[in-house]
């Protein structure tokens, strides 16, 4: 038996789960990284009900990126009146965290979810916009090839 050749597609990450998302010639598998254990699902292009591709900012990453910059602007703000040198560096390391989270409000995330009859696969792009279009049409591609069998009519029956 030979192993399947599979493309890395990417990673998603969330709070508390991390993917490996694969693409294979039948199938988009997610290796879902939980702790110790490493659980693969598919999604078989034959069994894909709806390919999404859409927008969003997400919510945890620019509210962690905020209250971090807040914190350095703060004090920042409170050593301002005693040194303004040091309330400078802070300003600095409050910036640090202020740039990603207004880059992330201007650009959001690409996200492309592929949903199937039992299991779903969603890779989310931050920079790469251009791989994220190309790849939704691949992805919508290689889906109608694989249900063009199913959705040819059969032919009337001989009499």
């Amino acid at each position: 038996m030979t192993a399947k050749k599979r493309e890395k597609l990417g990673n998603t990450a969330g709070a508390f789960t991390r993917q490996a998302i694969f693409r294979t010639d039948d199938a988009i598998e997610v290796d879902d990284l939980e702790w110790v254990e490493i659980r693969r699902t598919r999604v078989f292009f034959d069994d894909v009900l709806l390919v999404t591709y859409h927008k969003e900012i997400g919510i945890l990453f620019p509210v962690a990126m905020g209250v971090i910059a807040g914190f350095w602007g703060l004090i920042a703000l409170a050593i301002a009146t005693s040194s303004v040198e040091v309330s400078l560096i802070f300003f600095g390391l409050a910036a640090l965290f202020a740039i990603p989270m207004i880059l992330r409000l201007l650009l959001k995330l690409d996200v492309i979810t592929v949903y199937g009859r039992r299991s779903k696969a969603r890779l989310q792009f931050g920079y790469r916009k251009g791989r994220a279009r190309r790849l939704y049409d691949e992805i919508c591609e290689q889906v109608r090839i694989a249900q063009a069998p199913l959705t040819t009519p059969a032919p009337p029956p001989e009499q």
